[in-house]
């Protein structure tokens, strides 16, 4: 089943004011199923909560036809034509340059979101990559791993003061504990001038964590260490991490955010 938190997490960061949402039916059959149908009003109403229209819901499958909602049909895709006055490329040598270019924008979104974000986003997993090195004669993609390098050991030192690199491999990747009731939180960080908190359970590695946001009220949400490493409050402070936090169960920290209950009376 598909999360709404997956879909919208691109919009919002793109402050979208409207998606599609669109899938692939490998069978050939582009009618939707029940379950199509279910995810599909599902997120029309979070969208709707969230001020992102879902203008429209698109299958496509192996052939040249699709379906839309908006249709409530079948139709044949849009035949894709050059531009007026150009010319498709015939130049093999120039095509491989395009493409070879291609392969460079694509490992640098490799650098950025890892291999772990490509398996999970593209369908087609490693195989078309795979294919276009083997055909431009590249080598094969390496993450760069030499933390002596001066831009990676610059990354590893990204907001070590909110997470210190030692902590990182025992924090959950994004979505690993959305199907637990009580995950773990992992760190706490706090604004020593105000009574806002932020607790992790979950991080991408790099900047992105999700977890209970302790402020006007407590609640469950992403947040951006880039954004709150930025936050200056009075006398230059900044947001910390409670060192003396130890690891513990969401509920626990949901119970000490409660008010303490009213002393009993003076019984007569």
């Amino acid at each position: 089943m598909v999360h709404p938190r997956e879909v919208f997490k691109a919009a919002v960061l793109a402050n979208a004011a409207a998606i599609i949402i669109g899938h692939n039916h490998p069978s050939g059959t582009l009618l939707p199923s029940p379950a199509d149908g279910e995810v599909a009003e599902r997120l029309q109403a979070a969208g709707e909560l969230l001020g992102i229209a879902v203008l429209d819901s698109i299958i496509v499958g192996p052939g040249l036809r699709y379906f839309a909602t908006s249709h409530g049909e079948e139709r044949p895709l849009p035949q894709a034509t050059p531009p007026r006055g150009r010319a498709p490329p015939r130049d093999a040598a120039a095509l491989a340059e395009a493409c070879r270019g291609l392969m460079d924008d694509i490992h640098e979104v490799l650098e950025l979101q890892g291999e772990d974000w490509w398996d999970e986003t593209v369908t087609a997993g490693l195989a078309n990559r795979t294919r276009a090195e083997e055909l431009l004669e590249l080598d094969p993609y390496e993450p760069l791993t030499d933390l002596g390098a001066p831009q990676v050991r610059e990354e590893a030192a990204r907001f070590e003061h909110l997470i210190p690199h030692a902590m990182r491999g025992a924090i959950p990747a994004l979505y690993a504990t959305e199907e637990q009731e009580d995950p773990m939180v992992h760190v706490k960080l706090f604004t020593p001038w105000t009574q806002w908190s932020w607790y992790v359970t979950e991080f991408d590695g790099e900047q992105t964590c999700f977890g209970l946001v302790d402020g006007f009220e407590a609640e469950l949400g992403y947040f951006d260490l880039e954004e709150i490493a930025g936050v200056e409050g009075p006398a230059g402070l900044r947001i910390e991490r409670d060192e003396h936090f130890r690891p513990r169960r969401l509920s626990e920290v949901r119970r000490g955010l409660l008010p303490a209950p009213e002393p009993d009376g003076p019984t007569g």
